[in-house]
């Protein structure tokens, strides 16, 4: 029953909302000596790469990347345009680099095939997540619940798979530390879902499970800092990037408003409130 196929209009590839092109419009550069420095949920309007000092090299890597979305180019494409503006730069390779802040030197690696993947995989892919939240969000009065799938083969790892099947209420505490991606490499989504699309899936053959309760464990950095980190969840990944980006995405719209002719800007604000008075039962 298990290996049996969802139902038709349940389909993995079918998720690439525009919401997510104005994910990366909305963030500010942000340097950072070390991963740490910009933590959780700060990466949803940072735009930041560790060990990465200079404003420049930072708008020139989340420039290619914004290109990236919305041209739907692969990782492939995001490596050749960048290294050799990278090298060039001397952001490549191991090398000692120095917080100016408090002058502390560390050896850092800096730019690399397999790093260029890894910042491609993570901005590409919790933008695309991001994108998907507000959407959930404007649909949730028919698809209220959300539903949790790994890719279901061999690379998911466990803790992960445990959670393939999970349903819980889109608003509900669970998606505030399980929404987006879990971890480096994590290619889970979760998808919104109505209450007969749960009874299509149990009726296809796909287990249906309860959130689980959310535990905790130390996580030492190298500060020497003691952070709470949801057991199962990387580091550094235990939020939700749809809620995290709100505040940054709500100042964005602000800002792009703010250049529209008058008569366009009162006619969005009409139509903004006309949509508030619906929600609220106006």
């Amino acid at each position: 029953m298990a290996d049996r196929e969802p139902p038709e209009w349940f389909k993995l590839a079918d998720l690439s909302p525009k919401e997510a092109y104005e994910y990366f419009r909305a963030k500010r550069i942000v340097p950072s000596f070390r991963w740490s420095d910009v933590w959780g949920a700060e990466h949803a309007n940072a735009a930041t790469v560790a060990g990465m000092l200079r404003e420049d090299l930072l708008a020139t890597v989340y420039g290619k990347l914004q290109i990236a979305i919305d041209e739907g180019r692969d990782a492939k494409w995001f490596e050749e345009q960048l290294t050799p503006e990278l090298v060039k730069a001397g952001w490549w390779g191991r090398k000692d680099i120095t917080d100016p802040e408090t002058g502390e030197v560390r050896s850092a690696q800096l730019g690399s095939p397999s790093r260029l993947k890894l910042i491609y995989d993570v901005n590409v892919r919790q933008a695309y997540h991001a994108g998907r939240w507000e959407q959930a969000q404007r649909t949730k009065a028919t698809s209220p619940l959300m539903l949790y799938r790994t890719m279901r083969d061999e690379r998911v790892r466990e803790s992960h798979a445990k959670l393939d099947g999970v349903v819980a209420p889109i608003d509900g505490p669970f998606w505030d530390t399980h929404y987006g991606m879990n971890g480096y490499n994590c290619r889970c989504i979760q998808v919104p879902i109505s209450k007969d699309g749960v009874a299509d899936l149990k009726a296809a053959g796909f287990p249906i499970k309860r959130a689980p309760k959310v535990t905790y464990r130390d996580y030492k950095t190298k500060d020497g800092d003691t952070i709470k980190v949801p057991v199962g969840i990387d580091p550094g990944f235990g939020y939700n990037v749809g809620k995290a980006r709100e505040p940054g995405l709500a100042a964005y719209k602000e800002q792009q408003r703010a250049r529209l002719p008058k008569p366009i800007r009162d006619a969005a604000t009409r139509l903004d409130d006309k949509r508030k008075g619906k929600r609220d039962g106006g």
